[in-house]
């Protein structure tokens, strides 16, 4: 999940942070954080499916970006929605975002598979720029069926981005999903290098508020 724009976004090659991870306290589910990275926004592309032409909204250009890229530990919508609540909740006790999605301030990018059990995991098609966690949920369980459908024809799932049509729940083709290394990652010369020692790490450990799991916990206590 990130807070990336479709197709218009520069990236760093490098995360400044690896190995993390979040746990679920109310589903027993501890959900691993790949890494975290910067990203300038240069823009925000809309495609309108009926008139099948793309807007470009360039508002947001410059805009720094932070993104939190999960590995797939997440097994239904519901998941990722306390997932979600959960990332937001913690962003918000330590001042990086306020987390409105209704604003701009969190947006989400889902990567969906279905597979049979037992199996490997199927071929995932990624749903960008979900505004709200409702929303969300919604895609991931439209693209779901989705592929069961396909896979139930007989039919393989095509490796694809997509977006989401609220008005009528369901997701519609943006274009055809590159792998990672594909995309061609390359230095934002607009980006410096984000340089952080130990001494300014620390200071931060230290002067950490209290995240939402203690807070939950004093006050149950």
């Amino acid at each position: 999940m990130s807070t990336d724009s479709p197709n218009l976004t520069a990236s760093t090659t490098s995360p400044f942070a690896t190995g993390g991870g979040l746990k679920l306290d109310n589903d027993n589910v501890f959900v691993r954080i790949k890494q975290m990275q910067l990203q300038q926004d240069t823009g925000k592309s809309t495609f309108d499916p009926l008139q099948g032409l793309s807007s470009i909204d360039l508002n947001r250009a410059g805009a720094g970006l932070m993104v939190i890229v999960s590995e797939p530990d997440m097994r239904s919508p519901e998941e990722a929605g306390t997932y979600v609540r959960a990332l937001q909740a913690l962003l918000r006790a330590i001042g990086a975002s306020d987390g409105n999605m209704e604003q701009g301030s969190l947006r989400c990018d889902v990567n969906v598979s279905v597979n049979r059990k037992g199996a490997g995991l199927g071929t995932r098609c990624e749903i960008k720029n979900l505004n709200s966690v409702k929303f969300m949920m919604v895609a991931i369980t439209a693209e779901a069926y989705r592929h069961i459908e396909l896979l139930e024809q007989g039919e393989a799932v095509p490796q694809e981005t997509r977006g989401f049509n609220e008005a009528s729940a369901e997701t519609y083709t943006l274009r055809s999903k590159e792998d990672a290394p594909d995309y061609r990652y390359m230095p934002d010369p607009n980006l410096p290098p984000l340089l952080l020692d130990e001494a300014y790490i620390d200071t931060i450990r230290r002067t950490m508020p209290e995240l939402p799991p203690a807070t939950r916990a004093r006050l149950i206590a």
